[in-house]
């Protein structure tokens, strides 16, 4: 299905102060098919200033490209398509007006295809560049540094002072070497979690970002989880296991090796 002739040049997605991608304005595009309206319907394709390229459709272009410039909590594809628009400092943006969904689906499909077959670095699924920014992960940044404040209030060592946030974690992690800068991290995550609640994140968030989340959440539950189990054994409620008896030759094993802990009762 041959299409280059079908593609409009609409012009450059500039970014705008505040970090806020400008597109540039969407005629009705009137045809036989398509009559005066301001909902315009079709494929689209932006070419991004550091050559990535991502190929979609959509029922209402100006309604999409609203989301790009403002993302809406749950659209990952609006969050992720913006930090590329911020990441790469703009675009050129081109439409191929089609009021037909089938048609627009098969525009879409043909327009990816060229793109694979020529080795572009395609974002989209097959795409050579697919992975470079869609392995987005700010929603696992967000929830894991939810849970950890969560926790912090629920085990009384956090009163959800905001501005209290840093001196707790400090006090929490202990001085050792490292834990300067993992303070540190945790509150950029932390940073990045309240951005993606107000909307206004203006950088890629990566794997590694949820990953580091993660780890933030874990270290706390584990401080907490020792401090119960040292004070559970102080109170009795806990017996350690008897010590390991050496295994005699032959494999046999003693019954007191694989005596578990036991709780109290």
């Amino acid at each position: 299905m041959p299409t280059a002739d079908k593609w409009h040049a609409l012009g450059a997605v500039n970014i705008r102060s505040k970090g806020v991608p400008e597109f540039p304005s969407l005629p009705n595009f009137p045809t036989e098919s398509i009559p005066t309206t301001k909902v315009v319907l079709g494929v689209y394709r932006l070419t991004f200033n550091n050559g990535h390229i991502y190929i979609g459709k959509a029922k209402n272009l100006r309604l999409r490209f609203g989301k790009y410039r403002t993302p809406t909590s749950g659209t990952e594809q609006g969050y992720v398509v913006r930090y590329i628009l911020l990441d790469a400092g703009g675009a050129t943006v081109e439409v191929i007006p089609e009021s037909s969904e089938t048609t627009r689906h098969a525009l879409e499909k043909a327009e990816q295809t060229v793109a694979i077959k020529a080795g572009l670095p395609l974002l989209n699924t097959g795409g050579r560049s697919r992975g470079h920014y869609l392995k987005f992960e700010h929603h696992l940044v967000h929830d894991f540094i939810e849970c950890l404040e969560m926790a912090l209030k629920s085990y009384g060592d956090w009163d959800g002072t905001p501005s209290t946030f840093g001196t707790v974690i400090k006090r929490l992690i202990p001085d050792k070497e490292g834990s300067a800068e993992f303070v540190a991290m945790v509150m950029d995550l932390r940073r990045i979690a309240g951005d993606v609640k107000q909307q206004s994140l203006q950088q890629a968030v990566t794997l590694e970002h949820a990953i580091r989340a993660k780890m933030a959440f874990d270290s706390y539950i584990q401080i907490k989880a020792r401090a119960f189990f040292v004070d559970e054994i102080a109170k009795g409620n806990i017996k350690p296991a008897e010590p390991r008896a050496e295994k005699p030759k032959g494999g046999a094993t003693n019954a007191a090796e694989s005596e578990p802990v036991r709780l109290g009762h």
